[in-house]
């Protein structure tokens, strides 16, 4: 089959261009299934990207796939990459961490009350702090969980650098 016919998923109006290599998408209401192109659709798993959401044409692509290969990352499940999800100020400081190598935090030393040891990124935290990374969002709360800004990533990134 070929399908030249438009639809709309999610009020945005898609065109399929052909149904070879074709994947169900629920595409209306009433549950019609439509055929599309997976140059339209998800990505197809495979032994070198097992996330159905990082298609091979994305931008973040080859970076997704280093991150996995050297241990920086991992999926939000074995099949997704989620990556259009905002990270935490934990994941985004564990990123830096493991793309340095994992190293052991030269002090053990830990000024927050919110960053408990055990926790995924207790590690990273306490390096960070070591290398002047991050001080914190106040003296003695770290915020794991809160979202990071586009500021407090860059913050983070050129800090790491050395700078």
């Amino acid at each position: 089959l070929t399908s030249n016919a438009s639809l709309t998923v999610q009020g945005e109006n898609v065109d399929s261009q052909k149904t070879s290599g074709q994947q169900t998408v629920a595409a209306s209401s009433a549950g019609t299934a439509v055929a599309m192109d997976t140059l339209g659709g998800a990505a197809q798993p495979s032994a070198a990207n097992p996330f159905t959401d990082v298609a091979s044409g994305a931008y973040y692509y080859d970076a997704v796939l280093w991150a996995v290969k050297e241990g920086v990352t991992g999926g939000t499940s074995a099949t997704t990459f989620s990556p259009g999800n905002p990270c935490t100020r934990a994941q985004i400081v564990t990123f830096l961490w493991r793309a340095a190598g994992s190293p052991k935090p030269s002090s053990s030393a830990n000024p927050f009350a919110d960053v408990k040891e055990g926790a995924y990124y207790y590690d990273a935290v306490l390096w960070a702090v070591g290398k002047g990374i991050t001080s914190g969002a106040t003296p003695t709360a770290f915020r794991p969980d809160a979202t990071v800004t586009r500021g407090q990533t860059v913050t983070f990134l050129y800090r790491s650098q050395g700078k």
